[in-house]
């Protein structure tokens, strides 16, 4: 099966952030490469396009133990400078369906905008998956 992934990671909280994906099923040595796009926060839209056509459906962000944190410093005559910082780590779900009736079940777990998880099809084919920043 060739794939080509694309879609939504950890900040599944920053809309508009994008994320390389390469997957690699577990009966072979091959490599499938993609991205993972946030569409808002909390949510996504993966799409993988295969030999058999694009499997298409929403990527949501289903747990988290994020933290965040707010820093302002005051100096002279007012001039302040802010800092956000967040960290955790994030799960998120992803169900896809194919044209030729097949289906995709990704669980994806990462911190800081890397992650890896694990995708299965209709058949319990299983494919590895890593994200990168």
């Amino acid at each position: 099966m060739r794939v080509t992934v694309l879609t939504a990671f950890v900040a599944l909280g920053l809309a508009g952030c994008s994320f390389s994906v390469t997957m690699m099923p577990r009966d072979s040595g091959r490599i499938y490469a993609g991205e993972l796009v946030s569409t808002g926060i909390g949510k996504g839209a993966l799409t993988i396009k295969t030999e058999e056509g694009v499997c298409t459906g929403p990527a949501s962000r289903i747990a988290s133990n994020e933290s965040f944190s707010l820093i302002n410093t005051y100096g002279p005559r007012g001039a302040s400078v802010s800092a956000l910082s967040s960290s955790g780590d994030v799960r998120i779900r992803a169900l896809l369906s194919c044209p030729n009736g097949g289906a995709l079940r990704c669980e994806i777990t990462g911190r800081d905008g890397n992650g890896g998880g694990l995708c299965l099809d209709n058949s319990s084919k299983v494919f590895d998956l890593i994200v990168q920043r």
